[in-house]
């Protein structure tokens, strides 16, 4: 305020040259706002398939457009427009909570036997119900174990995964036909060759000895929470039979991975 004041008293020129590159810039960021808020728009009334994270894409990159348009016409007229950011900031901060998620837990336990009964947050739909069957109703069931969905927040902590992989799933729009592959398979191949937590690790061989299966023969299956709900995932997630004992490490990735195949991703 003070600047333009200072220039309108002695370089008048110069004001007119800041208000008319304010100007410029103003219908710059106008026209680009005007272009994100068409693809929500439309996102939103053709209910088109992408991922959240490409939702929260656009909407950052539409936040800081109008931050830019504010200070554009502040350049206007510093005094009329004064209050004009404290409202982008407010609107911004409704918008950040409506498209927050929760990190999920990532404190143990990270395997439970399947002769305990587990609910589904923590075991997926399949595994909480074999345990029920096993625990509660006593039936004859394969002897075995959950490795828990706090497991799986724990390794992508760990390995400083979660932030990599929300930046692959951002490029998946309505659009990305061609993405999906490509995505998919960074994806997979960047939980492939991460390592396993010690943590995760021991909680696992420890349930394998108590249930007498650390030379057995497993079969590893996703559990994955509502994954038999509001969409069918049949084939979508790997299954592994006949696997070493020892070799679970690898199997239970492999499954992980497939949780961002390019066809769970597109049902997703």
């Amino acid at each position: 305020m003070l600047e333009n004041w200072a220039y309108q008293l002695f370089l008048p020129a110069r004001l007119i040259q800041k208000k008319y590159s304010a100007f410029e810039h103003l219908r710059t960021r106008d026209v680009r706002s005007l272009e994100l808020i068409s693809q929500l728009e439309e996102i939103r009334q053709r209910n088109l398939p992408c991922d959240i994270e490409y939702i929260k894409y656009l909407f950052f990159r539409l936040n800081s457009e109008i931050r830019e348009l504010t200070a554009s016409l502040s350049a206007f007229h510093p005094v009329r427009y004064a209050l004009l950011d404290n409202y982008r900031r407010k609107y911004a901060f409704y918008a950040r909570l409506a498209l927050v998620e929760e990190d999920p837990p990532t404190d143990p336990p990270y395997a439970k036997s399947l002769g305990t009964h587990q609910d589904e947050e923590l075991a997926g739909g399949k595994g909480s119900t074999l345990s029920y069957i096993r625990s509660q109703l006593h039936l004859p069931t394969p002897r075995g174990l959950v490795i828990t969905t706090q497991a799986f927040g724990r390794f992508l902590q760990d390995n400083n995964l979660r932030e990599w992989i929300n930046s692959q799933l951002a490029r998946l729009g309505p659009d990305a036909e061609q993405e999906y592959g490509e995505v998919s398979r960074n994806i997979q191949a960047r939980i492939m060759q991460t390592e396993m937590p010690d943590e995760i690790t021991q909680a696992v061989w420890a349930v394998l000895e108590a249930e007498n299966l650390e030379s057995a023969s497993l079969a590893v299956r996703s559990s994955a929470v509502a994954e038999d709900r509001l969409a069918s995932f049949a084939g979508q997630y790997e299954s592994l039979l006949h696997v070493p004992a020892r070799d679970w490490v690898q199997a239970y990735k492999s499954v992980l991975a497939s949780k961002y195949s390019a066809h769970a991703l597109i049902i997703i």
